[in-house]
């Protein structure tokens, strides 16, 4: 409540009969500032709870309080009876004895403020230190603004002067709890991205997984670790156009040709189409079998469609005799002996001619194991 004033009228300088009535107008404004006090000693007795120096002063106003009510009273019927300047002197100390009660009073009630504070000041700190031993393991009160949390408690608990402090407790209860389990919760998000389990996960696609999983409000650790390994088990099944580009085999759905040595002045030529992959080369091929699985399982397909060498013997591509890359010569291949019959060579000529392509292919398949080797190393990241 707003500060009470002193008595409004001044005490008047003559206090002979003849005054009277002036005296009379000075008595109805000490009247007013009594009820004013009392006004204020009755809200200030409403502080629940109500701190133990706090009461002692209020009792000793209220005692305060009788004591001038009852000099009051008496005076009252001297005000009536026309007669308040037979005994100017009592209503001079009354005077000055409610002006100074006003001030106490005005002391008192702005006081309150100071007594609940401190009354509850303890309170607080013990419900700081039990809120800060409650929060779980692995969060402090840093994790938060668990510091600014308790000063906005203090603060509006001590503009209520207190009056709600069990309803805020269960609310800042609630609060830090909320803020609590949140940070808990960002910790054993990140704790999964983590996970030495997914270190080979490509950093990008972990990341975007894991801040995905922070902004939502259903994502849990559980769900957060089935979509990482669901992310890595996808990074380990690359596509056939990712495993062409890494294996530097064409684009993957198309036919790619290019130079590898030579023989007796013929080049040497490799062939791969997009026949030359399995059905299972598409995203069904594991980085986590071994190299030499892998390769078969990309790569190993009906002997006529794979990858293969070419010897270019003439100017006419129907004459290149060719080398497979698993099946090596095909059993009913005529094209070798004709090729030594249209270079008029002797019959050794085929053995070393298909040495000289199947060299080739070995050298190529050299390189493919090698670089599946490190894609298995890299859990398919460097494929991706």
């Amino acid at each position: 409540m707003p500060k009470i004033a002193k008595i409004a009228v001044v005490f008047p300088s003559k206090t002979s009969a003849a005054d009277e009535k002036g005296l009379a107008k000075c008595f109805d404004a000490m009247l007013v500032a009594q009820k004013d006090i009392d006004g204020v000693l009755e809200e200030v007795g409403k502080t629940k709870p109500m701190p133990d120096p706090l009461e002692v002063d209020l009792k000793k106003r209220l005692k305060i309080a009788t004591s001038r009510a009852a000099e009051m009273k008496d005076m009252a019927k001297d005000r009536k009876a026309g007669t308040l300047h037979s005994n100017p002197g009592k209503l001079s100390r009354l005077y000055d004895d409610l002006n100074s009660d006003v001030a106490q009073a005005n002391w008192l009630e702005g006081g309150v403020g100071k007594a609940l504070d401190d009354h509850f000041g303890d309170l607080v700190d013990k419900l700081e230190t039990t809120l800060e031993a409650s929060l779980p393991s692995g969060v402090t009160t840093k994790h938060f603004d668990f510091k600014g949390i308790m000063k906005a408690f203090r603060e509006k608990n001590s503009k209520e002067h207190w009056a709600k402090y069990d309803e805020n407790v269960k609310k800042l209860e609630k609060a830090v709890k909320k803020e609590a389990d949140a940070v808990e919760r960002e910790q054993a998000l990140k704790a999964v991205g983590a996970d030495k389990a997914f270190s080979t996960l490509k950093y990008a696609i972990r990341q975007k997984a894991v801040e995905a999983a922070l902004k939502s409000d259903t994502e849990t650790p559980t769900t957060l670790r089935t979509t990482l390994e669901d992310l890595l088990d996808k990074q380990r099944k690359p596509s056939k156009s990712q495993w062409a580009s890494y294996l530097n085999l064409g684009a993957g759905g198309s036919y790619s040709l290019k130079s590898s040595g030579s023989f007796q002045g013929m080049a040497i030529h490799l062939t791969m189409s997009k026949d030359s992959w399995t059905s299972d080369a598409d995203g069904k091929v594991t980085v986590t079998d071994s190299a030499q699985t892998i390769y078969e399982n990309l790569l190993k397909v009906v002997d006529w469609k794979q990858l293969h060498a070419t010897l270019e013997v003439s100017k006419n591509a129907a004459d290149f005799p060719h080398v497979f890359l698993f099946a090596g010569v095909l059993g009913n291949d005529t094209r070798w002996e004709a090729a030594r019959v249209l270079l008029n060579r002797d019959g050794k000529w085929v053995g070393d001619a298909q040495k000289a392509v199947a060299k080739e292919l070995g050298k190529l398949e050299t390189t493919l194991l090698s670089k599946i080797a490190e894609a298995k190393k890299q859990d398919g990241a460097n494929v991706n």
